[in-house]
């Protein structure tokens, strides 16, 4: 019992990491089933639209039924970007176009982008294939995209987020600012995060995720004048999927 009470707050530090974890995972589950179930809204509105235009309309009308028919396609192309992170359907090792994968992806930080002002470069070609297993590395990106996009808001102009591809892997950077040395160390820690309200997991379970399949995350630079200013995160592709 003393071991218990003299580390006390090590087990409940432990209990609330626990719970964050577990927190996560529900979350995943969610939204697994409710991209699902919201493709099914989509196909009923899309069955609606096409009833409504037998109907004979006058231009008011004609024009909020292809306003409607605009922002379900809209909506549609996003549902489609998520579908990779299906596990059941792509969990396993595959051949996949990383050009096309990259630009699903950017499709859906689009309306961040326009809103705040923020130009993403993206430089692979399509027909880059790599095997992956898409469940793994879309979620990974994904996260990786969602905190540049937090430091990039950091910069008053020109901001900017670039991807591409050097032919051993993808390199992510941004014109924010630079990682300071101590806190380049912590990065990928379990629970350490430098944003406010942050979680400090997004990094960690995105390089664990990419190791079961031998791939890699890893901060290459804490800045990159030569480039956009900001730090250079890699993904490792071995070359034993890298196909071409």
């Amino acid at each position: 019992m003393k071991f218990f009470n003299d580390n006390s707050d090590f087990f409940l530090e432990l209990a609330r990491n626990s719970d964050e974890l577990i927190d996560l995972a529900n979350v995943g589950l969610a939204s697994d089933v409710m991209t699902h179930e919201f493709a099914q809204y989509i196909e009923l509105i899309r069955e609606a639209l096409d009833a409504i235009r037998e109907f004979e309309l006058d231009d008011y009308g004609d024009h909020w039924v292809r306003v409607l028919t605009s922002g379900v396609t809209a909506v549609s192309a996003n549902l489609i970007a998520l579908e990779p992170m299906n596990k059941s359907q792509h969990s396993q090792l595959a051949p996949s176009d990383l050009g096309k994968v990259m630009n699903d992806i950017a499709t859906l930080f689009d309306a961040r982008s326009q809103k705040n002002d923020i130009e993403m470069v993206l430089d692979i070609e399509e027909g880059t294939v790599v095997t992956t297993s898409l469940s793994r590395l879309f979620p990974s990106v994904c996260n990786l995209l969602d905190n540049m996009f937090y430091w990039v808001m950091l910069d008053v102009e020109g901001k900017t987020i670039g991807i591409k591809y050097d032919g051993t892997g993808i390199l992510f950077t941004n014109s924010g600012p630079d990682i300071r040395p101590e806190t380049a160390d912590l990065l990928f820690t379990p629970f350490f995060s430098t944003k406010d309200g942050g979680r400090g997991l997004g990094l960690y379970l995105s390089r664990e995720s990419l190791r079961t399949m031998d791939w890699d995350l890893v901060l290459l630079k804490k800045s990159d004048p030569s480039w956009l200013g900001g730090p250079v995160f890699k993904i490792r592709i071995p070359k034993i999927h890298r196909m071409k």
